[in-house]
């Protein structure tokens, strides 16, 4: 099982690797290890650092990005006092002073909204800068995608050999390019629910069967 968990998780990091998303490379060479995929890691090591990294690259980003990650860090304060504030107007608590009862609402609200803001902002920067340059790491990104049909083989054989349900390892994709998957849905993700994003997520499975 923890074989085929580690393949499921590479899967969909790389894939994201694949859309610019940020990820810790040292936990994906991690899984390759623990799955003794040492080849299959060096051959596409420096191609995920070049893209990981990429961001950091843009003038201005590496700022916006730090506060982005802190604004995250504060996400579990920010609903515990979104919390609070809902249980003081619903009388489950008592009612303190009017002022700290409008930082318990509005502050995680704020965290929220400033944290939407400038990752949209992070995110549209680096879409801007795909766009205008077409082939920035094509090749980086093929050998990616090669290792990743790869990794699906590898868990639509454990999936096959054991009897699985595919159902089990559900991905959410950011391409739908790869044989050995089966797409069941293809959605616009929202930040918190409500901004729609510009691209679409792929919902899909193993196919159990390796591809050719």
């Amino acid at each position: 099982m923890k074989q085929e968990a580690d393949l499921h998780f590479l899967i969909q990091q790389l894939d994201g690797i694949r859309a610019f998303r940020r990820v810790d490379p040292g936990r994906l060479e991690q899984s390759f290890e623990r799955l003794e995929l040492f080849r299959l890691w060096g051959s596409i090591k420096n191609d995920v650092r070049r893209i990981a990294y990429f961001p950091e690259t843009i003038p201005g980003l590496p700022k916006l990005i730090k506060i982005t990650t802190t604004l995250r860090s504060l996400f579990p304060i920010a609903l515990l006092s979104l919390a609070l504030s809902v249980f003081i107007r619903l009388g489950i608590l008592p009612m303190p002073t009017t002022s700290v009862y409008l930082i318990f609402l509005f502050v995680p609200l704020a965290i929220m909204a400033a944290f939407i803001g400038i990752d949209l902002t992070v995110r549209r920067r680096i879409a801007a800068e795909e766009e205008a340059n077409p082939e920035l790491h094509r090749e980086e990104k093929q050998r990616i995608k090669a290792v990743i049909v790869e990794l699906l083989n590898r868990l639509n054989i454990e999936v096959r050999l054991k009897k699985e349900d595919p159902n089990r390892y559900r991905m959410r994709l950011y391409f739908n390019d790869y044989p050995g998957i089966v797409v069941l849905s293809e959605k616009i993700d929202r930040v918190f629910g409500v901004f729609r994003r510009s691209y679409y997520r792929y919902v899909s499975i193993p196919s159990g069967r390796k591809s050719r």
